[in-house]
């Protein structure tokens, strides 16, 4: 389970004012104009097309892609795919389980000011200080 929280932006594909909900020709046209725009170096475009592999939307689940995009997002300083980066790692999906960087990645968009990054940090440090053998890295 994610400590961190991980941050949601399938609302930037909901059917809007009718509340339908989105269809494959949705997600479809939505993913083009996300990886033009995430080509581009949008870090913003590259965290949505992350968090569609993470959770599914629009494309297979495929957690090896989501970190990928979440990657190319957090190095150019995007707090949400920080802190959905570092819930990959602290739950091992599509990368090695690593607290490590888990936490690294934490600090990264807690110093952002990001909540659920910051709550997942000190969560963390608490546990890999108390020497939980589930969570310190060997």
């Amino acid at each position: 389970m994610p400590i961190g929280g991980t941050v949601d932006t399938g609302s930037s594909l909901r059917g809007g004012a009718l509340d339908n909900p989105p269809s494959a020709k949705d997600f479809a046209m939505a993913r083009y104009w996300l990886l033009e725009a995430a080509f581009s170096g949008s870090s913003a475009a590259q965290f949505s097309i992350g968090d569609m592999h993470d959770r599914g939307r629009g494309v297979d689940q495929d957690f090896d892609e989501a970190e990928i995009w979440y990657r190319k997002a957090a190095e150019q300083g995007h707090a949400d795919a920080q802190c959905n980066l570092g819930n990959l790692y602290f739950t091992g999906r599509g990368v090695e389980k690593c607290n490590v960087l888990a936490l690294h990645w934490f600090q990264c968009a807690a110093q952002q000011g990001h909540p659920d990054a910051a709550s997942g940090a000190r969560h963390l440090q608490s546990l890999m200080a108390d020497g939980n053998e589930e969570l310190t890295d060997r």
